[in-house]
């Protein structure tokens, strides 16, 4: 959408199908997307995936970059500067498990590849992500399993993580 005349233009063809849950940022001037979940009609369940994409609205194309280290749905993503973006948390269902992670991982768009902060103090998924000055924000979802039913409990948590973009370091801490 142009926020000054509010006309919308319909983007190309997302090269990663029907998919929920993808992480997207804005970085360089261009729009990347991270993971996702599809759904796969065989085993008629939901499947995550590790695809990321870049789409350039000057040649208005998708283009694919580095898969993300793990399969996820769910992922927060957050651009830092005009070269990294940082990666946190999301739900993985691989080796015949689901849970959610606390993962942290920024990707590096100039060399395309992905380098790990290390862990959250919890496991989110869905959560939102601001930076304030040198401090990241995380706010998400953690679902707890009730045993012995099929539902989950939401309890929000607040997290607040301290970043340095140029060495990569990141420590996180409840709020």
């Amino acid at each position: 959408m142009d926020l000054v005349s509010g006309s919308i233009e319909i983007l190309p063809e997302f090269p990663g199908g029907p998919a929920i849950h993808i992480g997207l940022a804005a970085s360089a001037g261009r729009l990347w997307a991270f993971t996702g979940g599809v759904w796969d009609k065989a085993s008629s369940q939901m499947l995550n995936t590790d695809a990321a994409w870049v789409y350039d609205p000057l040649t208005r194309k998708w283009s694919s970059v580095a898969p993300v280290p793990y399969k996820a749905r769910g992922v927060a993503v957050l651009a830092l500067d005009d070269r990294h973006i940082l990666l946190a948390g999301g739900y993985r269902n691989e080796d015949g498990g689901a849970h959610l992670t606390d993962a942290c991982l920024i990707y590096d768009l100039e060399t395309n590849q992905y380098h790990s902060l290390g862990r959250l103090p919890i496991a989110v998924m869905l959560a939102s992500l601001a930076r304030v000055d040198d401090w990241i924000y995380v706010l998400g979802e953690r679902m707890v399993p009730v045993v012995g039913r099929q539902t989950s409990i939401a309890l929000h948590c607040g997290l607040s993580c301290s970043m340095k973009t140029q060495d990569h370091e990141i420590s996180c801490g409840r709020l």
